[in-house]
Parts: C-alpha cells; sequence; structure tokens
C-alpha cells in the first residue's frame, strides 16, 4: 500500500471514529459537525500526518467519511470497531500527539450539545482504554 492510500485509510478511520461519538445517542447534531470541523481547520490541518507530512486534502477525508457514514444512518458501532480494527493493524500510526488530538477531537465533539450522554460517555471510555494500550 502506498503512503497516499495509507494517509487516506488512515484519516477515513478518523472519521469513523468521529462519527461514531456523535452518531452515539442516534443523533447527529449540527452542534457536533460544527466541531469537527473547527477541530479539523485549527487543529488537524496544522499537525504532520503519519509521514511526516501534512497533505491538506488528505484531511479532509475526516470530514468525507463522517458526512458518508451519517447520509448513510451507518451504524456508530460498527464505525467505531472499524477505527479500532485499523488502529490495532495500524499501532505505529498512532503517536502519543496523535492520540491526544484523537482524545481531545472526540471530546470537543461530544460536548458540542449541552455535555456528554451516557452513550457518548460509555463510547468514549471504551476509546480512552484503546488510546491507552
Amino acid at each position: 500500500m502506498n503512503s497516499l492510500s495509507i494517509n487516506i485509510d488512515f484519516y477515513q478511520n478518523i472519521g469513523k471514529l468521529f462519527y461514531a461519538i456523535a452518531s452515539s445517542d442516534k443523533n447527529v447534531r449540527k452542534e457536533e459537525f460544527n466541531k469537527l470541523n473547527e477541530s479539523i481547520k485549527d487543529n488537524w490541518l496544522t499537525m504532520n500526518s503519519p509521514e511526516g507530512r501534512n497533505e491538506d486534502y488528505t484531511v479532509y477525508q475526516i470530514e468525507f467519511m463522517f458526512n458518508t457514514l451519517h447520509n448513510s444512518k451507518s451504524n456508530p458501532e460498527v464505525s467505531f470497531n472499524e477505527f479500532l480494527n485499523f488502529k490495532k493493524e495500524n499501532e505505529s500510526l498512532f503517536t502519543d500527539q496523535l492520540k491526544k488530538l484523537i482524545w481531545d477531537t472526540a471530546n470537543k465533539i461530544s460536548l458540542a450539545v449541552a455535555g456528554n450522554n451516557k452513550s457518548e460517555l460509555i463510547m468514549l471510555a471504551r476509546l480512552k482504554m484503546n488510546l491507552l494500550k
């Protein structure tokens, strides 16, 4: 697999995770989507990619996958598990800096509407346990 397809797969799987967090309560709100967009612009575009360079267009695969899953009303649990499987198979891509950024973005999405609800808290706890591995 070439580095471009790794980047695309990488960012699409990040998008799956953020979709799973936002839709864990079966309802993606505009505020959650806005937080995702804000985080992409403020944090993800300024971060180096796993290959050590920033190819802006690939970062937008996060948003693309989030929208695709939302429009198809995909099961958040399936998306979450696909992210976990990708992470397990590509552990070397997940630096401490990246894990922190994933965690911070997931929290921002979750807190976008009146704080965390029970389903978001459960998924965040599972994410935290997985990021600490």
